[in-house]
């Protein structure tokens, strides 16, 4: 199996690269047979946003190993825009990105590592946004509050029907300046989500970064759509680190649903 390292702080497609068989060309990899098909496509927006699309069918399997260390100056989406669902360990959290699940975009902040294995056979398509954390700082409102405060808390985000018109409308662009403004459309949709989501959560209860890490492990008993034999409400607590009262109060102000309703909204979306 190869295994690829990458560095969130350093240049993406340098690093994919340097380590694949790969055909490159101005802003774009072509895998070589030897691998599978497919392709690495990089958009660069003014230095302060890039867009990586990769669609690919492999050979072989390949296992990706991501890290985005403390003093990075950037931050990430992973969209998964596969019919296949992706599984990743996101800080020793095994999570299942898939398009219309509450997990469709994950975000990562600094300190974050995230590994993922891509099999053979199956078609992906994924884009990664790398964001400079200075300039989503610059262009949300508290954005310097709104990046700390994230510091250290991996959030997923469900890709509903308009963003993700959004996003095709930035891939299928036919300029690099319609592509932009595209993307930043986007962003802006993502991010409001997220404030709104923030912004719930800080008005109420203030939450420690540690009950948002266990909020974030029991959610992921809930998020396989076919489960039918679901942990209790307090085991749930249990999992994450809580008191039954708090927990629910704490869940619905993360997740915008109490915990058993997130999950009927999971398997409806499925």
């Amino acid at each position: 199996m190869t295994t690829l390292q990458i560095n969130i702080n350093c240049a993406l497609l340098e690093q994919f690269a340097s380590q694949l068989p790969v055909q490159r060309t101005e802003g774009l990899l072509l895998l070589k047979s030897s691998l599978g098909q497919g392709q690495i496509e990089q958009h660069s927006f003014s230095g302060n946003v890039q867009l990586l699309h990769f669609t690919f069918q492999l050979n072989t399997p390949l296992a990706l190993h991501s890290h985005n260390p403390p003093d990075t100056d950037w931050v990430l989406l992973n969209i998964n825009l596969s019919a296949a669902t992706i599984e990743k360990t996101v800080n020793e959290e095994v999570v299942e990105l898939q398009r219309y699940l509450p997990s469709g975009i994950l975000f990562y902040p600094p300190d974050t590592t995230v590994s993922s294995a891509s099999e053979p056979g199956t078609p992906y398509e994924v884009v990664l946004l790398r964001i400079k954390k200075s300039f989503l700082q610059d262009s949300i409102v508290d954005g310097a509050s709104f990046v700390q405060d994230l510091a250290g808390v991996i959030c997923y985000e469900d890709l509903d029907a308009s963003l993700e018109a959004k996003l095709r409308a930035a891939l299928s662009a036919e300029n690099k300046l319609r592509a932009n403004a595209e993307t930043l459309n986007f962003l802006a949709g993502f991010f409001e989500k997220l404030s709104v989501r923030n912004s719930n959560r800080n008005t109420t209860t203030q939450l420690h970064p540690d009950d948002l890490k266990g909020l974030f492990i029991a959610a992921a008993h809930l998020r396989n759509p076919l489960a039918e034999n679901l942990p209790s409400l307090s085991e749930l607590a249990t999992t994450a680190g809580m008191g039954i009262t708090k927990f629910k109060t704490s869940f619905k102000q993360v997740f915008g649903f109490p915990p058993f309703k997130y999950h009927q909204k999971i398997r409806m979306e499925y």
